[in-house]
């Protein structure tokens, strides 16, 4: 929540309240709804009460006009620039008006503008990196609908070639973390300084997109009206398309099973990491589990950060091997980066990401993530495979793992 402003306004009588200063503007969490009305024409304009509170402060005036036009006034918006927002050079989303933060309307108006933040950092994907868009599945007479990968040009004839997993909830390809994306800078919220350190190293790259397994046969249709939605309306009823599902990409276990059959058995390299975030992990397991020799011939190691993955005694003896030489994960932590935080039975070792949220973990690790990487790529494939130094009683209480994903979601 923002900062309670020393100028609150407790309504005691009628007395006058202070001026609203922009710093009172910008601390709330209000939305900016409360502020507005709908004139005789239709237009979003300031209520009343509010242009009687911020009186004649021009500033303040100013940014509440700045978030006015943060609202687009036309349906099916797709750009960010039609939330009157852009990204400075810090990778920071601003308000092209006043260069201060996103500041909050409803969850119609965040979802549309996330929808158009995903698709910004795809954009300088293909741009920057020279990623190209794929569309599953990949059968030429499948008509339903699809959902998007991003590999590198050169993906089936590199040397070297990386995985990266997203985790669950509303992010898309090219994000660890929306909320960090809108509210933060995209280097601690999407996967921008990965890429980054990936081109430095000479590696080709495939981004997954596990957690969009349903589509609609036609996109919905946004209505600007609902940016205008306080908490307690209701917009009118509409019909709402039915969810289909993608066509061997229906769970994210499936598609991750989906992108390694079609494109990684079929490159040619002989390093190939991964990195996995969150619900991710779970599928970075799955993997090995069910493509287990194969895997363990190719892969050679997994970065997880704040992995929700859980390996068991009941786990096959190939997946405990795998998870326990070849992985480690970052999980948040009040510690500084890299501070041990235990191994769990069977589990690979658990050292701190640097940061006690989880959405950030990706973001604060990546420098220790790509050193742990680079010393396992240097390592194989030279480790016996018939090595089994490692837990197969378990001493302390076994793995318990929160499996509960909903920062994604923000």
């Amino acid at each position: 929540m923002g900062n309670s402003s020393s100028h609150s306004h407790h309504g005691h009588g009628h007395s006058k309240a202070a001026p609203l200063t922009e710093a009172d503007l910008t601390n709330t969490r209000k939305s900016i709804l409360e502020w507005t009305e709908l004139n005789a024409e239709g237009e979003l304009v300031l209520s009343e009460q509010v242009l009687s509170l911020v009186g004649d402060n021009e500033e303040a005036l100013h940014y509440l006009k700045s978030l006015l036009k943060t609202i687009p006034r036309v349906d099916n918006p797709n750009a960010i620039s039609q939330f009157n927002y852009q990204y400075n050079d810090k990778g920071e989303l601003v308000n092209i008006d006043t260069g201060k933060k996103f500041h909050w309307v409803n969850q119609t108006h965040y979802d549309v503008l996330g929808d158009t933040v995903f698709k910004h950092i795809q954009s300088l994907m293909v741009k920057d990196y020279g990623l190209e868009e794929v569309w599953l599945p990949l059968d030429p007479d499948y008509d339903g609908p699809k959902s998007n990968i991003f590999v590198s040009p050169n993906w089936e004839s590199a040397d070297k070639l990386m995985l990266l997993i997203q985790g669950s909830g509303a992010v898309r390809p090219g994000q660890w973390a929306r909320a960090l994306c809108i509210n933060d800078n995209l280097t601690v919220g999407s996967i921008l300084p990965y890429l980054e350190k990936c081109k430095e190293a000479g590696y080709a790259v495939i981004v997954f997109n596990p957690n969009q397994n349903t589509g609609t046969e036609q996109p919905e249709h946004i209505y600007c009206s609902d940016f205008l939605l306080k908490p307690n309306q209701r917009g009118e009823p509409r019909e709402r398309q039915k969810k289909v599902k993608i066509l061997h990409n229906e769970s994210n276990v499936k598609h991750v099973l989906y992108v390694w059959d079609n494109f990684v058995s079929k490159a040619k390299a002989t390093s190939i990491g991964c990195v996995a975030h969150s619900a991710g992990g779970h599928c970075a397991q799955m993997l090995v589990d069910r493509r287990g020799d194969e895997v363990a011939k190719r892969l050679y190691g997994i970065a997880f950060t704040d992995s929700v993955h859980g390996v068991s005694k009941r786990d096959p003896d190939h997946v405990k091997h795998f998870i326990q030489k070849r992985c480690r994960n970052w999980v948040q932590s009040r510690d500084p980066l890299d501070t041990k935080e235990g191994k769990p039975a069977y589990d690979c070792l658990r050292v701190s990401a640097g940061h006690d949220k989880h959405e950030w973990t990706s973001g604060t690790a990546i420098e220790s993530v790509f050193k742990f990487l680079w010393a396992r790529e240097a390592a194989f494939p030279d480790e016996d495979p018939n090595d089994t130094n490692y837990d197969d009683v378990t001493s302390s209480s076994s793995s318990t793992t929160d499996d509960t994903d909903g920062t994604d979601s923000n």
